[in-house]
Parts: structure tokens; C-alpha cells; sequence
């Protein structure tokens, strides 16, 4: 076995390892390293990055390489990095996914502003039609559990949220009466175009590890996590915190030049 393929072996098997050697390379030795990869590698060595770290790794692929890794990532990971490009890049990748599948659920995440719900949340998470029998909705379970949370929501016909099932009630609703009969009022949700910081305080986190986002006419859109939104948050704050500094060492100077003058034109002003 040659060396390139021992390499590329270990890449394959421990991708997150393999980060910290790729961040000695340069430019160019990245960029060749990164193209001998299959997509499922690469999108696996890049998720164990930081996003803007991810985002340049990206940079230097062809957008046809790009979309096929970003296929393999998850939908909210996807969609930070490609909010890290430059709009000329994420544009020419987005064209190459096309109107697809790929990367249908990234658009619909970077259609929002980033610092919305609707730009965090899960849209891949479940929800199941309410006029299904509980033994439809047993059978979906199986068939897509990567889609299942610890609450499956339920929608009407216009696939607005009408409803709630408790996941492990599943396992004792195998029967032909409806999920409109089971389900349970949805007493918290979150509306996508709601700002990050006006639903901190929202009841909901207390009881749910999860909230169901929606539009402005109750239509569901996905989920939100608790974890992935105090993440977020806490990120923002540290952003707004470093963005203060300067504006805040310029008053200070202010304040200080002030005091100074003050006390020369009345030194006996107390």
C-alpha cells in the first residue's frame, strides 16, 4: 500500500484527527489533499472543523466537488458554513445544487436572516399528517427514525401544527384510531422570523428540549433545540460583546479627557 493511500486510510477513519494535521498544511497542499477524498470523508473531516474553518476548506473546491460534501453534512452545519462564503461562492454552489433535493433544506435555512429562529432550526424534524391512524404513524417511525425527536408534531391538511405526540407514546398506540384522537395541544411554539434574543425566555424551554417553529400562519416549518439555540445565543452575545469594546474604550478616553479638563479650569471645584 502506498503512502497517499495510508494517508488517505487514516482520513477516512479518523477524520476528526486528521483536522489537526490538515490545519498545518498550506493553501495548495490542503486543497490536493481535500480533492483525493470521497464526499462522505470529506463532509465527516469538515463537521469536526469550526464552520468558518469548514467554510474555507469549501472555498477551495469546485462547486461541483462542494455540493455533494455538503450533502453528507448536517442541514444546520451545511448552511453555517455556506453563510461563511463569499455571496459570488455560495451562489455558484447553490446553482450547482439546483432546484434538487441536496441542498433543498440548506436553502431553506439560509432564506432566513441569521439571527432568526428560522435560521437554526431543524426542518428535517418530524411531523405526521393528523388524519393518520397510530399505526401509520408507528410505521413511519420506522422508516425514518433519523427524523424522529423526543416529540413528533402533527399537522392538518394545510400543514399547519394542530397537535403533539409524545415519541415513547408511540410505543403504545399501535391501534387503527387517529392521531387526531392521541395528539396533544401545542401550548409553546416559535415563530421563524422571531429574533434569537425575544424568545430566550420562552416558557417553553422549560418543559421541551425542542419547540416547533412555524410562520405567521401557524404553516409548521421544523424544530428548534434547546442546546443549538443557547449555542447560538451565547455565540452573539460574545459577538455584540467584542463589536462594544472599541465603542466602549472611546467613551472611557472620552470620560477621562473630560475629568481632565474639568479639573485644570476649576482645579477648586470639588
Amino acid at each position: 500500500m502506498t503512502l497517499e493511500k495510508i494517508s488517505r486510510r487514516f482520513l477516512e477513519r479518523h477524520p476528526a484527527d486528521a483536522v489537526r494535521i490538515i490545519e498545518q498544511l498550506d493553501e495548495d497542499e490542503r486543497s490536493a489533499l481535500i480533492k483525493t477524498l470521497e464526499p462522505v470523508t470529506a463532509a465527516a473531516m469538515l463537521q469536526a472543523m469550526t464552520p468558518a474553518d469548514a467554510a474555507a476548506c469549501l472555498a477551495l473546491m469546485a462547486p461541483a466537488r462542494s455540493v455533494p460534501v455538503l450533502g453528507h453534512m448536517p442541514t444546520g452545519f451545511a448552511a453555517a458554513c455556506l453563510r461563511r462564503l463569499p455571496g459570488d461562492e455560495r451562489r455558484a454552489v447553490l446553482v450547482e445544487a439546483g432546484a434538487g433535493d441536496e441542498l433543498k433544506q440548506v436553502r431553506t435555512l439560509l432564506s432566513f436572516p441569521p439571527d432568526v429562529v428560522g435560521a437554526l432550526m431543524d426542518p428535517d424534524s418530524a411531523a405526521v399528517q393528523e388524519q393518520m391512524s397510530c399505526n401509520e404513524a408507528v410505521e413511519f417511525a420506522r422508516r425514518y427514525p433519523e427524523k424522529l425527536r423526543n416529540v413528533i408534531y402533527v399537522v392538518n391538511g394545510d400543514n399547519v401544527l394542530t397537535g403533539r405526540l409524545e415519541a415513547r407514546d408511540l410505543l403504545i398506540l399501535q391501534t387503527r384510531s387517529s392521531i387526531h384522537s392521541a395528539m396533544k395541544p401545542v401550548q409553546y411554539s416559535l415563530n421563524a422570523r422571531a429574533y434569537l434574543h425575544n424568545v430566550r425566555d420562552n416558557p417553553g424551554w422549560e418543559h421541551f428540549e425542542d419547540l416547533p417553529v412555524v410562520d405567521y400562519h401557524g404553516t409548521y416549518l421544523g424544530s428548534l433545540n434547546r442546546e443549538t439555540f443557547l449555542q447560538a445565543l451565547a455565540q452573539a452575545d460574545v459577538t455584540a460583546i467584542s463589536a462594544d469594546q472599541p465603542k466602549e474604550i472611546l467613551i472611557g478616553l472620552a470620560e477621562t479627557f473630560l475629568n481632565t479638563c474639568s479639573e485644570l479650569l476649576f482645579p477648586n471645584k470639588k
